[in-house]
């Protein structure tokens, strides 16, 4: 389950940064990265044209985009990419790993039920 989990939160990041944070429930983080990646490209970032669809000006606006901007991109994408890999693997230890008492099925620590079948996790 921690292999199939991670895989998910780091092509979530390659597609946007700070989306495999959010999967994981590493809110804060995943809103430093992609507030990051927003701040790269309003500050680094060519003009955006104003006028037209949305795909057209989106893609104006990444053809018109220095290297630079590209690079420093593409930092941030693999910092977040390579950030929500070693958390995740962090957290995979199976020893630690609690388990539902009526399904068997990992848990998430910072939930009260079981996300599985339902069943009222008794509080410590």
């Amino acid at each position: 389950m921690g292999r199939t989990r991670r895989l998910v939160a780091v092509l979530l990041s390659f597609l946007f940064p700070g989306l495999g944070h959010v999967y994981v429930r590493r809110f804060r983080r995943g809103l430093g990265f992609a507030a990051t990646a927003v701040g790269v490209v309003l500050l680094l970032g060519p003009a955006i044209p104003t006028s037209g669809p949305v795909v057209e000006r989106a893609l104006a606006a990444w053809e018109s985009a220095s290297f630079g901007v590209n690079v420093a991109l593409s930092a941030v994408e693999f910092a977040a990419m390579l950030d929500v890999y070693l958390l995740e693997r962090s957290t995979d230890d199976p020893d630690t790993t609690a388990s539902c008492p009526n399904c068997g099925r990992e848990l998430d620590e910072a939930l009260s039920f079981c996300p599985w079948c339902a069943h009222e996790l008794p509080t410590e």
